[in-house]
């Protein structure tokens, strides 16, 4: 198509989709709420915007000689009062979701190059290695100097042979292929960070094969929850900014066309803080945004307010970057999502009658999440879990595995039987699936047997050695070695092994020097740091191997996670036998309380055991339930942790002050709690009431 530099009136603002015939000043909403598309070439260019009818919202791409664009691009970016300031224009360049450091100045590095390309019908990309700024018919999403805002950036060439057919697509499927210059909004920069922060930072990297940086990883979880709740807070607490509302200039906003009057750039948000919403058919309005916000914060510290936090905010960035990819995300539909979270969290608060369609909410959001993760990452998926904590820590693992041009060495820390191996061997099957996977326990190596074992040796390298043996690190050469109780290494070779770990090279007694291209996965039971300072462990070799460090939480603190490993556990002993309706394994609620009530300082593991015991011990023609009797002596009657549990006669077993206290932490009803420990409710109130009278 011809490059034009004047547009009838009528002509620009016919949209060829629908047909509709509309205003500048709709056009000016349209920019102001959805951005709008530039495209640079070297001779000519082409501007976007979205179609202004609320029923098509089409993106339309009108095609401009480079001085007519640039002409353009002056009177809709700068402001005349703002540029008498040197402030920066109020429209930025932004590419959601990957994007590079922010710039105060004009962007200068590229996080991305891309080139894209059509063929049979399907968007082809693939990488370029410089700029193509010489190469004809190329098209970039940004032209040099411009601003961009974001934690980053990536910039797009487009062939020019394709734009028409790759509009057509953006048309078709609802979703963004070319990237906006929007307005520079509080709201939409403070989102933007929070989900590069919490969750996109390693997708970026991992998606363009660049090496994963080294972040806040080795931070603890719950200092990243509480990092991440508050930062949360802080978004549903933004007010609504008046000033994002500016004015379009009076001429040449659309080149030789007549704007007419000053046009404001209007959002339907303008005043958030004052309007009232309906709730829907309840017809019950929403609080003022002040009201709301103070009630978050006054409640904030509570436990049950971070745990439900962190759902929420990993709810919202799913919900925010979905809505990101669509062609009509508007900076409305940003603000009202901010809200419809910021009401459902405070309905949480002040009213017991809606937690419980809450939990179901997020239950169900929970198991979406499960099966999504299950999809990408199946190599986990023997992990079983619904511990949100515990599912944060498979993504994480999973996504450092994604990586296709390289692999990273990992340190597994945590507590005996709490699975290490278990994610061992799911972070192995999904780097190298097809390569050896070679378990060793360090604990059991002596220091005479230690190159022997782990390097191998030749033939006729020491008396009666008849053949060639092959070590550990030979063995596992391709794939993964796996190092379980690595604090138990013996420290006179833990020198040896560091050097082997720098190089990736090994000596077998008797032979030469190879090369061996091995994946390490660490693990202990053990505080390394604590080690060190007893000059137990090196602390050069501790800084090897702690780069990318996953500490595996204890049952204790995800017991939530019981039932289902309990079923897990059954369904293996049993096998296609296993029917979950014949009742042959049925728990009584004393039995369960009191599987609530231990501690399991053995963990999954120790879990695991017991359910086989209780399972194995069974005639085979026992149908009825288990009881409490049959557990174990030390789990049915724990050591007491805390205060001592009260005396209380049939199914009314007091699970003691701190279970309550904390069940009531989770804003549990007490009906919800009688159910949890099989109590009547009446019996949980009681026992409520005498903690309070203590």
């Amino acid at each position: 198509m011809e490059a034009q530099t004047h547009y009838k009136k009528e002509d620009f603002f016919n949209c060829s989709h629908c047909g509709a015939r509309t205003t500048e000043s709709d056009y000016s909403i349209s920019v102001a709420l959805y951005g709008c598309i530039f495209l640079y070439g070297q001779e000519d260019g082409y501007f976007g915007v979205t179609c202004a009818n609320p029923e098509c919202k089409r993106t339309i791409l009108k095609r401009f000689d480079i001085q007519s664009l640039n002409s353009l691009k002056s009177h809709l970016f700068v402001d005349p009062i703002q540029s008498l300031f040197d402030d920066p224009p109020r429209f930025k360049y932004r590419s959601f979701p990957y994007y590079t450091k922010p710039h105060n100045g004009p962007c200068e590095a590229l996080a991305a190059i891309k080139r894209y390309g059509l063929e049979n019908d399907i968007v082809r990309v693939s990488q370029d290695a410089d700029l193509l700024e010489n190469e004809p018919n190329q098209y970039s999403t940004i032209s040099n100097g411009d601003f961009a805002v974001g934690p980053a950036i990536t910039i797009s060439w487009y062939d020019g042979r394709y734009l028409e057919q790759l509009c057509q697509i953006e048309n078709e499927s609802k979703i963004r292929i070319f990237p906006r210059y929007v307005i520079n909004d509080p709201l939409i920069q403070n989102i933007d960070n929070f989900c590069w922060e919490h969750q996109l930072i390693i997708d970026f990297y991992i998606g363009e094969n660049l090496p994963v940086p080294i972040y806040d990883i080795r931070q603890p979880a719950s200092k990243r929850k509480i990092v991440k709740n508050f930062d949360f807070l802080n978004i549903l607490d933004m007010r609504h900014n008046r000033d994002v509302s500016g004015t379009l200039p009076n001429e040449g906003m659309f080149l030789t066309i007549d704007q007419g009057p000053s046009s404001m750039i209007a959002r339907p948000s303008d005043g958030a803080p004052h309007h009232i919403i309906d709730e829907g058919v309840s017809g019950k309005k929403i609080p003022p945004q002040e009201v709301m916000c103070d009630t978050l914060w006054e409640n904030y510290e509570k436990s049950y307010i971070q745990e439900l936090l962190d759902k929420m905010s990993m709810d919202f960035i799913d919900q925010y970057i979905r809505s990101n990819k669509e062609t009509n995300f508007s900076y409305n539909d940003a603000w009202m999502l901010k809200q419809k979270y910021l009401k459902e969290i405070y309905d949480y608060i002040v009213s017991r009658k809606n937690r419980p369609v809450i939990k179901e909410r997020l239950s169900k959001v929970t198991k979406k999440a499960m099966k999504i993760f299950d999809e990408q990452f199946p190599a986990f998926k023997s992990i079983l879990s619904i511990d949100k904590e515990f599912l944060e820590l498979k993504k994480q693992i999973g996504r450092l595995g994604t990586n296709s041009n390289h692999t990273f060495d990992i340190l597994l820390l945590g507590e005996s039987g709490t699975g290490k191996e278990l994610f061992a061997r799911a972070y192995h099957n999904q780097t190298r699936p097809d390569k050896p996977f070679i378990p060793v326990n360090c604990g059991s190596i002596t220091i005479n047997l230690f190159e022997f074992l782990f390097f191998g040796s030749e033939k006729g390298a020491y008396t009666d050695s008849k053949e060639r043996h092959i070590g550990y690190f030979e063995e596992a050469d391709g794939g993964t070695l796996f190092l379980d109780e690595i604090g138990e290494l013996e420290l006179k070779n833990q020198a040896r092994f560091l050097r082997v770990l720098e190089t990736k090279e090994i000596q077998p007694i008797g032979g030469d020097l190879k090369k061996v291209n091995v994946q390490i996965v660490s693990a202990t039971n053990q505080d390394l740091y604590q080690k060190i300072k007893k000059n137990e462990f090196r602390s050069d070799l501790y800084h090897r191997i702690n780069n990318f460090p996953f500490k595996i939480p204890p049952l204790q603190q995800r017991k939530n996670d019981i039932p289902i490993l309990i079923d897990h556990f059954i369904q293996n002993f049993y096998g296609d036998s296993y029917d979950k309706e014949s009742g042959k394994t049925y728990f009584t609620d004393e039995c369960m309380a009191s599987i609530y009530q231990y501690g399991w300082p053995g963990n999954v593991r120790e879990l695991k055991n017991e359910i086989e015991r209780l399972l194995a011990t069974r005639p085979e023609d026992d149908i009825g339930p288990i009881d409490v009797s049959m557990l174990s002596d030390h789990i049915r009657k724990p050591m007491p942790q805390g205060k001592k549990t009260q005396k209380t006669r049939g199914r009314k077993i007091n699970p003691g002050e701190d279970v309550l206290l904390s069940l009531k932490n989770e804003g549990l009803t007490h009906q919800e709690v009688a159910d949890k420990v099989g109590a009547a409710r009446e019996t949980v109130t009681r026992w409520y009431s005498k903690i309070k009278n203590q």
